[in-house]
């Protein structure tokens, strides 16, 4: 069964990279004046905090399509 490691520094480091991204992006910034929505920061906080979290534990976790 294929396996998902959230250890592995190289999905971390496009996480990180892309948010920079995203964060720089002058189009993106016109379109959200000020902090955006406090529904979208809450959620993107707690999806970066999460993966914070199994990055530090080294989580590895079976994985399975189409079930």
């Amino acid at each position: 069964m294929p396996q998902f490691d959230f250890s592995d520094g190289g999905f971390f480091t496009e996480i990180v990279t892309l948010g920079e991204k995203y964060s720089r992006d002058p189009m993106l910034r016109k379109l959200m004046r000020g902090r955006g929505s406090q529904h979208f920061l809450y959620v993107n906080r707690t999806f970066f905090g999460l993966y914070q979290l199994l990055h530090d534990l080294k989580v590895s976790i079976a994985t399975r399509h189409g079930a």
